[in-house]
């Protein structure tokens, strides 16, 4: 949970210590994934084969 204040998405914990962002968008989730991703120079391929890891 730290990770994704850090990375400026609010969380809010709800009953049953359910954690949300606060704006209720999981879109907020990912875009924060991704910005971080970014930064750390890794890059995401969408509709690639994995051959090999």
């Amino acid at each position: 949970m730290e990770f994704f204040e850090k990375a400026g998405v609010p969380l809010k914990t709800e009953r049953g210590n359910r954690v949300f962002p606060v704006s209720d968008h999981s879109s907020d989730i990912i875009r924060a994934l991704e910005r971080e991703l970014k930064k750390a120079g890794a890059q995401i391929h969408l509709h690639t084969e994995v051959k090999e890891v």
